[in-house]
């Protein structure tokens, strides 16, 4: 099966953050800035509170700050890492990955050619597959991934190159 299709920046921008909201120490970085900060923070109104009750509208807003700081601060997040993102982008040039890529795979391999030239990773090498509503991921490790923009790419296509995927990883030793 051979198929192109054309990789954006938005492409690299939604990998890196679907990468980021699937893992762990990510994850537990978010948590921590989620609950850690509002909570000192309630912590030392209520203290302020307990010393002066005269500043209880003080306490008031400082809470109500806690509160909308854990309700928006994934939000917040998600949008300073796409910026962060962003602006690493244009500190290189990405030229070698951005553009049409050429994508044929068969039983043992999946072979890309784009810009800067080409690629051939085998099936054994794929260890897991992850998607959303944008992209379809394979992973050769923990960082390294095969990114693929299902917007650009025929649902057809997408789905025989997912179940391609899930018949490969589950065919492999239990040990990675």
């Amino acid at each position: 099966m051979t198929f192109r299709f054309t990789q954006t920046e938005d492409d690299l921008v939604a990998y890196n953050l679907l990468f980021l909201g699937h893992s762990p120490t990510h994850q537990r970085g978010i948590w921590f800035g989620r609950l850690i900060l509002p909570a000192a923070a309630i912590v030392i109104a209520a203290y302020t509170l307990l010393l002066r009750p005269e500043r209880l509208p003080g306490t008031v807003f400082i809470s109500i700050l806690a509160i909308l700081w854990f309700v928006f601060w994934p939000a917040f997040r998600r949008s300073n890492v796409s910026k962060v993102i962003k602006r690493l982008m244009r500190e290189r040039s990405n030229a070698p990955i951005l553009g049409e890529h050429v994508v044929t795979i068969d039983d043992q391999t999946i072979h890309c050619v784009y810009p800067a030239g080409t690629s051939e990773v085998r099936w054994s090498c794929i260890i897991d597959l992850r998607e959303d509503d944008r992209l379809l991921l394979l992973y050769m490790s923990s960082i390294h991934v095969l990114n693929f923009p299902k917007d650009r790419i025929d649902a057809a296509i997408i789905s025989r190159l997912r179940e391609q995927a899930r018949q490969m990883i589950a065919q492999q030793p239990a040990t990675r």
